[in-house]
């Protein structure tokens, strides 16, 4: 096992001569008094390499975890009173990650060279009623002062169950702020999605200079029980004005840097004012942004391989990581690829893949803008532009050749920008 990266970033890699290694993970955990049997579950959020899951000795499942992902493990028939042991195991995927042909079903390993391996982000042991809360999506709205959430239920019965979804706003210190009108519903078999809206006159918003966080709770309540489920989120709404990115009614401004370390970020925002990062989040450090103010835009990119396979991994791992995000505030863009455009401008089942992506994140996330990073809108489907080092004349294609090829002077860039002012430009990676 070798330790790879920052401490928020748990996980390992293996090199070629590890090839038979296994990671371990071990959690003991005792039932509290009374407790009330029902479903009882491991939820993982993220992932890397082949995984199975043990508990009190028996095997409860097994799957080829790619990175970020949700994906839960029965283990209601191995539950026992007292004291439950549940165990993980990883094992190489250069050995165990193919199919019954030797072919790799775990692509990451190419990419980075070594396979990542183990856990990626937070695990939960969790029990539920025959009705529970997979997850919800939040989307505040300043400009019609209102929150909007999406309540999305699991039905693990069979049949439709009618049940009561409630929802609240509290505060840091418990005290509520907003009560939603209780929603009766009826959940079929295969689950369903609740919409609750409320107005909001005087909200209290989430900023860079004043991070206020808040929580959700929603309660759902059924014939065979509660769920209770609370999330942490803040109120604020980014979206496009004309030219103008806006943050709450006001004029937003973004200057990033690639560092996502807090102390090294910390040095930054001191030295140069930076108060932005670009980076593919680990699960710690969204809260990190979201506590102290930095804004941050997620971004995942498979490289240039441009197989079937690959494409569907790239909008798989693009809309889990636009899931786990979606309730943190300071993630204020939502990206696909890096500096892909000259690779993909010319390849029209590339140019579609990714206008398809970005007309998909917009679909689903509707409080944030996206883009494309670093390409302009190569694809026409982005809603504002976003450049990478205009100024740098050492910087080759794709930075500096649209520049070139469009008849700018890079030091003009910044007095006379193209494109006729449709859209906001936002220089996505001036420094690093």
């Amino acid at each position: 096992y070798k330790y790879n990266g920052p401490a928020y970033w748990r996980n390992g890699s293996w090199t070629k001569y590890e090839a038979f290694a296994q990671h371990w993970y071990k959690k003991e955990f005792a039932l509290p008094a009374g407790f009330r049997k029902g479903r009882t579950r491991l939820l993982v959020h993220g992932a890397f390499g082949p995984l199975a899951v043990f508990c009190n000795g028996k095997k409860t499942g097994e799957a080829i975890f790619k990175g970020f992902a949700r994906h839960t493990f029965d283990l209601t028939p191995h539950m026992q009173p007292g004291v439950n042991t549940v165990i993980l195991r990883f094992r190489n995927p250069n050995v165990f990650g193919r199919d019954e042909n030797l072919k790799p079903l775990y692509p990451y390993e190419a990419r980075f060279k070594n396979a990542m391996l183990g856990i990626f982000g937070n695990l939960y042991v969790e029990n539920v009623p025959d009705v529970w809360t997979n997850h919800v999506l939040i989307d505040p709205s300043w400009r019609r002062k209102k929150l909007d959430v999406r309540v999305v239920l699991g039905n693990g019965s069979g049949r439709t169950r009618a049940v009561t979804v409630r929802c609240a706003v509290f505060d840091p210190d418990g005290k509520e702020l907003l009560r939603f009108a209780p929603a009766k519903v009826s959940v079929p078999p295969d689950g369903s999605t609740v919409a609750c809206s409320q107005n909001w006159p005087d909200p209290v918003l989430w900023s860079p200079e004043h991070p206020n966080l808040l929580r959700l709770s929603v309660a759902v309540v059924g014939p065979n029980g509660k769920d209770t489920l609370n999330e942490r989120f803040g109120f604020r709404e980014w979206y496009v004005d004309g030219t103008r990115y806006m943050l709450n009614g006001k004029q937003g401004t973004h200057f990033c840097g690639h560092d996502l370390d807090p102390d090294r970020f910390t040095t930054s925002r001191r030295h140069h004012g930076m108060n932005s990062v670009r980076n593919t989040p680990s699960f710690d450090s969204p809260y990190v942004c979201d506590e102290q103010g930095i804004t941050f835009r997620p971004i995942y990119n498979a490289g240039g391989n441009e197989t079937d396979a690959f494409l569907a991994e790239q909008r798989r791992q693009t809309l889990a990581m636009m899931r786990m995000l979606y309730n943190h505030p300071a993630n204020y863009l939502r990206v696909v690829g890096n500096e892909r455009g000259v690779y993909v401008l010319p390849k029209k089942k590339l140019r579609n893949f990714y206008m398809a992506l970005i007309r998909e994140m917009q679909a689903i996330d509707p409080t944030r803008p996206s883009t494309s990073d670093g390409d302009l809108d190569v694809y026409g489907a982005s809603n504002l532009w976003s450049v990478h080092y205009p100024h740098e004349n050492k910087y080759a294609e794709p930075n500096r050749g649209y520049f070139v090829k469009a008849g700018v002077n890079l030091m003009d860039w910044f007095a006379h920008p193209p494109y006729q002012a449709k859209k906001p430009t936002m220089f996505t990676e001036l420094f690093t």
